[in-house]
């Protein structure tokens, strides 16, 4: 769509929009190319006036329209999935299907991805926002802005410059309410996630039926023998995991995630349970990835870090990792 390329019945569709928006507590602000048309400062701590919202969507060259997030909006949170294909993704990385993310708040679909909206009225003073790295630079597909304070969220109607709409998959008026401790939660997960994809993209690509509970047996003890991280991590890949492979067992599983951080570091044995789930070339691949590992003197890879066991105090295992790291460096 080029500019000025606007029907009267789209700016019609737009400004009806619009006032729905600003409605519903929302500041809005003209755009074009996914930018600002106007200086929107003003409009980062009031919301407009029906006459200006008016004037801006009788003029063509205003084709789109966004919401400005924060505290202007009502504690408006935009988290844009950019260049994420995979509506399963989407809902895993809040720790369920897409259909009940759909049920749960206002998703968009975007020309590229998707926009999932919350109500966080605290957010803009506890968090910060997060910006997605360029096309270009994306090694996984798990890309995630967080637009929390003094940001624009381009909204339906609107359309981008090739005229690919985007759409409202749920009810815009059903957005749901987000503490700012199950965001800051839900951030620190993304941010695992991405972390350690590779990893997580193998038990993927191999977690069927018939071998789920051995397979989360001997891809727990990897995380916690190998990669070094903790009880509560492993939960968030795995709570990611089930969603994302829709497993109807996961209360199960993640019993066998807790057991194999109960007991004692070396009787995590890795080795045997991926044999055991007959999954041993999947065991190659994810120790293929550890290539910056330490190995033995036979070249097999050694444990990164092994986590306080019940008989291993915190403040021993403190020492030790410290030690680590302080090895590291040398």
């Amino acid at each position: 769509m080029k500019k000025g390329d606007i029907t009267s019945e789209q700016n019609q569709e737009l400004l009806n929009a619009a006032l729905k928006y600003l409605q519903q507590g929302y500041s809005i602000v003209p755009a074009h190319n996914k930018q600002a048309t106007i200086k929107w400062k003003e409009y980062q701590e009031r919301q407009p006036t029906v006459n200006e919202v008016r004037q801006w969507f009788s003029d063509p060259k205003n084709d789109q329209l966004s919401l400005v997030c924060g505290r202007v909006s009502g504690g408006l949170v935009g988290i844009d999935f950019d260049h994420v294909e995979d509506e399963k993704l989407v809902g895993a990385a809040f720790d369920m299907s897409f259909e009940q993310l759909r049920a749960t708040t206002w998703v968009v679909k975007s020309p590229h991805g998707y926009h999932v909206h919350f109500l966080c009225p605290e957010a803009e003073s506890e968090i910060e926002n997060i910006s997605a790295l360029p096309p270009q630079e994306r090694k996984i597909p798990l890309q995630i802005e967080l637009k929390v304070s003094k940001t624009l969220m381009i909204s339906p109607p609107s359309k981008s410059e090739d005229g690919t709409p985007y759409e409202n998959l749920s009810d815009p008026e059903k957005i749901a309410k987000i503490s700012i401790q199950d965001l800051r939660k839900h951030i620190e997960s993304w941010q695992l996630l991405q972390r350690n994809w590779q990893h997580i993209e193998k038990i993927l690509q191999h977690y069927e039926r018939g071998r789920r509970g051995k397979l989360s047996l001997a891809f727990a003890g990897f995380l916690r023998k190998y990669l070094g991280l903790s009880l509560e991590q492993a939960q968030a890949i795995f709570a990611f995991i089930f969603a994302y492979k829709q497993d109807e067992e996961a209360e199960a599983r993640i019993g066998i995630v807790k057991h194999t951080y109960e007991i004692k570091p070396e009787d995590v044995a890795v080795d045997l349970w991926f044999k055991d789930a007959g999954a041993e070339e999947l065991k190659k691949e994810l120790f293929e990835l550890l290539s910056n590992s330490e190995k033995d003197e036979k070249g097999n890879i050694k444990p990164i870090i092994l986590l306080p066991g019940k008989n291993r105090p915190i403040s021993q295992f403190a020492k030790e990792l410290g030690q680590f790291y302080s090895d590291k460096k040398k």
